[in-house]
């Protein structure tokens, strides 16, 4: 026999019968209106008392709504008279609810009904229909009246549809065919990242897509509205404009967002569309070719080169590509093609703008000067590493003339001779076949003063840093007096300081980083050092540290890796949010919030190891995919092949390559499984929300607790607190 998850039973001290449904309730145990009224028979309760159908129906319906939940409503009516207009939200209908009272012959008080009826202010469609049905309802032996629709309005009309106008340049002919083929090669040699989420959308293959390149914002189609439609009005007699035109069926991605006027682009690239059978399909790919631009200093001896790498089937950036500007610009001499290939892959890898010297002329020296000759086309301003040469120079005797870099010769008369240089202590001087040459005592910056040359290994960036900009491993200390914004990069091996604020960028130093403003990461923003960090507040950033994390105000959505503690003990001193690792803990003012914000803490564990295990985990299953091709690859080979050899070789290599990383991922585990001493100290509160873990043991804070120090119990392997009175302090 079913299980019966309802009951009706009456509500105490009144005449009120009540049908209570279980929390939980299968969807198929809910009871029908049959049910409800056969039950209702059982208990002797008068039909008459009972609710209308439609009430109960629609109680039910309310119920069946959230399944699973406890659910109870009265099932038979309240004995007093009652009247209700209902309007609907949209005011295109009324209806009108009517409760008999008991105790006749006072059951219908017409008056009231009048009343409300006349000052609702609807319009009503019948009056006299509206009389007849109330005197009906009178002397009918019905108690309630239920659904009664007393008015209508007349919903506004539809416009025609919408013409779409096009707002970009359509490439044609053979230009638009060169276009093509270059999107279409790109699309095929990068299939993720030219796949759509919609297969309907268009791709640069399809034989009667239109191209156009757009600018991100640009508006790319124009809905033109058509005529609007009739107007309509609601229950007061209001009228109500009509509807405007409706838009073609549009299917877009994210690359492009539809508006009220039309479809903007949402980045910059080709733009690709196609209509099929009136429903309009669009989507913009990654587009934009190389540039290279050669910039030549007023004396001609000088030329700087920029390049932007290229974008989705743009032109490449190739060293070819560059001689041809270089050429174009009359440049005459010789120039570094390995130089020029090396910096062309330097820029296709980082992905934007980069600068380089690409041409010096040779200057003209009088007699008694100096000739000198840069290791460097930077000369002054460039990075050396101890040991490396910086400069050699020797003194003609007879002077020599230059040549600029057009090629074109520069006398030396009336030309005023360059002293000689100078160096102090960073720089070491020697002779070699007849020249005298500079060497760098000590890595850092080499830094030019009139004739004086030396090697900072300090130094100091005035300004904010922003995407163009990329320092990277400057051989020392590093400070920069201003913002680092979201994109750009700065990486020291000394003592790294930002007198300013950090954003979306990644911040490194072999030392220790320093950053006495804060880092707003949106997610992405950095902070690695081999030793200490220090911040005044951090959000949504990533923080790693080889030492101590401090920062003095608070973070927010943090993830954070350090192989110390994280200390946060300055005003207001909240750790909140995000995911924690320490090895020895962390000491902080408060943990958590009121808001329940979901804080993971991580400690007593070496995490350092843990990332190690997660990469050669990640190694481990990259070999065994490589494992496996080469086993289909054997199949497919026929036994007396050469290539066989060559593909046993290679698993061979593959399986001593597993085997190690599984020797060395067993034995990286061990290691994890150290404890290292550590606490958990909280001065003020902790939240709800907060979840501990060490050594795969949790504790979650199901209620506020105050001034305690949480721990590992290498005994019990259970976390543990205790008020911070009785913990004797933090101490490691």
């Amino acid at each position: 026999m079913q299980k019966k998850y309802w009951n009706i039973s009456r509500k105490q001290n009144s005449s009120t019968w009540i049908l209570s449904v279980e929390e939980g309730i299968p969807f198929d145990g809910y009871p029908s209106l049959k049910d409800i009224l056969a039950e209702a028979a059982a208990k002797k309760i008068p039909e008459e008392s009972l609710s209308a159908p439609a009430i109960l129906t629609k109680k039910l319906e309310t119920a069946k709504s959230a399944p699973g939940e406890a659910f109870n409503f009265p099932i038979t009516r309240d004995p007093s008279f009652d009247v209700r207009l209902s309007i609907t939200h949209d005011r295109m209908m009324a209806e009108l609810y009517i409760r008999k009272a008991q105790d006749a012959p006072h059951s219908l008080d017409l008056k009231l009904i009048s009343t409300v009826l006349n000052t609702s202010k609807i319009k009503f469609d019948d009056a006299d229909m509206l009389k007849a049905k109330l005197y009906e309802f009178r002397d009918s032996p019905n108690m309630e009246l239920v659904g009664f629709v007393v008015a209508k309005g007349i919903p506004p009309g539809s416009g025609g549809e919408n013409k779409i106008q096009d707002r970009v340049k359509w490439l044609e002919g053979d230009e638009r065919l060169m276009y093509q083929r270059r999107i279409i090669a790109w699309e095929e040699k990068n299939p993720a990242k030219a796949d759509v989420s919609h297969s309907v959308l268009p791709r640069a293959a399809s034989p009667n897509v239109k191209i156009a390149f757009v600018v991100k914002e640009d508006m790319v189609l124009e809905f033109v509205q058509s005529k609007t439609g009739n107007p309509g009005k609601d229950v007061y007699g209001v009228k109500i404009p009509g509807l405007p035109g409706r838009n073609p069926l549009i299917h877009l991605d994210e690359t492009l967002s539809q508006e009220k006027d039309g479809i903007r682009a949402n980045q910059h690239g080709a733009f690709l569309l196609e209509t099929i059978n009136g429903s309009v399909y669009a989507r913009i790919v990654p587009y934009c070719d190389a540039f290279v631009d050669v910039q030549i200093s007023p004396n001609n001896m000088e030329a700087v080169l920029s390049a932007t790498p290229e974008t989705g089937g743009g032109e490449p950036l190739t060293v070819n590509l560059v001689m041809r500007e270089l050429r174009k610009k009359g440049i005459g001499v010789d120039v570094d093609e390995h130089m020029l290939a090396s910096f062309v892959q330097t820029v296709k890898n980082s992905g934007r703008e980069s600068k380089i010297l690409v041409a010096r002329g040779k200057p003209p020296v009088p007699p008694g000067a100096p000739v000198i000759e840069w290791a460097s086309p930077e000369q002054a301003g460039h990075i050396v590493s101890k040991g490396e040469k910086i400069l050699s120079y020797r003194i003609s005797e007879s002077g020599q003339d230059g040549v600029d870099i057009m090629g074109r010769p520069v006398p030396f008369q009336n030309i005023p001779p360059e002293p000689v240089p100078k160096h102090d202590a960073s720089v070491e001087e020697k002779e070699q076949g007849g020249w005298i040459c500079f060497f760098a005592r000590l890595s850092g910056e080499v830094v030019k003063k009139g004739s004086n040359i030396s090697v900072s290994d300090k130094k100091e960036i005035n300004g904010d840093l922003s995407s163009d900009d990329k320092i990277e491993n400057f051989p020392g200390v590093l400070v920069v007096n201003g913002n680092v914004k979201k994109g750009a990069t700065v990486k020291s091996t000394g003592l790294l300081t930002v007198n300013g604020h950090v954003g979306a960028a990644i911040v490194t130093g072999d030392d220790s980083v320093v950053v006495n403003g804060g880092i707003k990461g949106d997610k992405l923003g950095t902070i690695w050092a081999k030793n200490r960090i220090d911040v005044s507040f951090a959000e949504n950033a990533c923080l790693l540290a080889g030492g101590d994390i401090h920062a003095e105000k608070y973070c927010f959505q943090c993830t954070i890796k350090t192989n110390a503690r994280l200390v946060i003990k300055g005003n207001p001193g909240i750790l909140l949010g995000g995911a924690l690792h320490t090895r020895a803990g962390i000491e902080v003012s408060q943990l958590g919030s009121p808001k329940r914000l979901r804080t993971m803490v991580s400690f007593g564990q070496d995490y350092i190891v843990a990332d190690q295990i997660e990469v050669s985990e990640r190694e481990l299953k990259e070999i065994k995919s490589g494992i496996e091709e080469v086993d289909n690859q054997m199949k497919a080979v026929p036994s007396d092949s050469p290539a066989l050899q060559e593909l046993r070789k290679k698993k061979f290599n593959l399986l001593k390559h597993r085997d190690r990383l599984t020797i060395k991922i067993f034995t990286l585990k061990e290691v994890f499984e150290q404890h290292y001493p550590s606490q958990i100290k909280v001065e003020g509160n902790v939240w709800p929300g907060v979840l501990l873990e060490s050594h795969g043991r949790y504790f979650e804070v199901h209620e506020k607790l105050s001034r305690v120090v949480f721990s590992f119990d290498q005994s019990s392997g259970q976390i543990v607190y205790s008020p911070i009175e009785n913990s004797g302090g933090f101490s490691l």
